[in-house]
């Protein structure tokens, strides 16, 4: 402040000195603060967008989509619901990118959604808070799409997820068309079959009628080369018709619904013995039977499976041995067996049924291709037969869910293995009141 004297002329100046040292310091240590937080802040900022874009990068890789929406209110209600966040896999379907698609509504991007059941699941599960899956035929919004959605909520989000699964639902698609195609073909088949066992079989017996007449009635006016053709008419005849009963007897084993039924094996194997009884007292075979099982099954399919394998122990008998036919059965584990089973059923329990026999065998590499369709190891003349027999066998076990193969070396029999399942049942007695 600037004094003066009496004639106003300055005279002396006063003023105040005060040490802002610190404050100055202090100013200069926060701008450092300052500018050291703020380059910390920046970095942190980079960080967070490096990690925003590696997560987003990261989320983009998956092919399953995902969207996160929030509702849009009109009043109370909910009117639509508008994208928080989404994958490329997910708006991919739009043309658009997931920051485009940002903030949008969801009738904007895809106003068909309306069309579809999916709006109304969304409020449905935002509202009730329920997790919900469905499977969805998008074809609107220019889209021809299945989809399998599955949506939740989390806090105010409705997060959805869905799969595209347009390649394997057309793939289902075009398999139940087959399968249609299929059972066209089987109801031909059985047509078919009806045809053989009514219109096939009857022109086949009477020509074996007729022949067998003819050559009676010729009796000693035929010479022997006459007598040799009619005899090769009578053999054709009669292997036909043996060939159209094995057809028709494969065909009930492959269409015959499997009644659950419980099936004593001993009657099973016992009925057999008295239909074959005569052959077996022709050949003088000797049978050991052992006490068999008790299963759930088909009891007509499972007689037509031991039909046919002991018929075919009785067909290859072996010259100047007594034939021996030995049947027995024991319980085994799946993992006993050295033989190849299906993964689940390794470790079930089975009842191990053995047919045995001390026949001509067959060679080893054969074990597997005895079962085919129309297979003969050995020609007409020297073994009747059509080679259907053992294929019937195999079809039975494969309708009961189970396995048969073969072991054997030629000259020294054979034996046949049969896996059937080991499952408790009860039979029913009727008691009078």
């Amino acid at each position: 402040m600037v004094v003066k004297d009496e004639k106003g002329e300055p005279e002396r100046i006063l003023g105040v000195a005060q040490d802002i040292t610190e404050q100055k310091e202090f100013a200069e240590e926060l701008k450092k603060q300052v500018e050291a937080q703020t380059v910390e802040l920046k970095k942190a900022h980079a960080v967070l967008l490096h990690t925003n874009l590696y997560f987003q990068h990261l989320i983009n890789q998956f092919e399953s989509a995902l969207a996160a929406l929030l509702p849009v209110y009109d009043g109370e209600r909910i009117a639509d619901f508008t994208f928080k966040m989404s994958i490329e896999a997910y708006s991919k379907y739009s043309s658009l990118s997931p920051e485009a698609i940002q903030g949008k509504r969801v009738s904007e991007v895809s106003p068909g959604y309306y069309q579809t059941d999916a709006f109304h699941r969304y409020v449905e599960l935002y509202t009730s808070g329920q997790p919900q899956s469905w499977d969805v035929h998008y074809s609107v919004d220019e889209l021809d799409v299945h989809m399998l959605i599955t949506a939740s909520k989390m806090g105010e989000e409705v997060v959805v997820n869905f799969t595209d699964v347009t390649n394997l639902k057309r793939l289902q698609l075009d398999m139940e068309r087959k399968v249609e195609e299929l059972q066209h073909l089987n109801s031909n088949l059985e047509e078919f079959t009806y045809a053989a066992s009514h219109d096939l079989k009857e022109p086949i017996r009477k020509i074996h009628v007729f022949a067998v007449r003819l050559k009676q009635s010729l009796d000693k006016k035929m010479t022997a080369k006459e007598a040799e053709f009619l005899g090769r008419i009578e053999f054709v005849s009669r292997r036909m018709a043996s060939l159209i009963e094995d057809l028709l007897v494969y065909s009930e084993a492959d269409h015959q619904p499997l009644f659950e039924e419980v099936v004593d094996l001993n009657d099973v194997v016992h009925q057999v013995l008295m239909d074959l009884d005569l052959e077996i007292e022709q050949k003088k075979v000797s049978i050991h039977l052992d006490h068999l099982c008790t299963i759930k099954g088909n009891s007509r399919q499972l007689q037509q499976a031991f039909q046919n394998l002991i018929s075919n122990a009785l067909k290859y008998t072996k010259s100047g041995v007594l034939p021996l036919i030995r049947i027995r059965c024991d319980k085994v584990n799946g993992q006993q067996l050295s033989v190849p089973l299906r993964r689940e059923d390794r470790s079930k329990n089975f009842y191990h049924l053995i047919v045995e026999d001390n026949g001509i065998g067959f060679e080893a590499e054969h074990a597997d291709r005895i079962f085919h369709m129309f297979t003969r190891l050995h020609s007409h003349t020297a073994y009747s037969g059509t080679g259907i027999g053992l294929s019937i066998v195999r079809k039975v076990l494969t309708n009961h869910g189970r396995y048969v193969w073969a072991e054997s070396t030629l000259g020294e029999g054979s034996v046949f293995h049969l896996l059937l399942p080991l499952a408790p049942v009860q039979r029913v007695t009727n008691i009078p009141a």
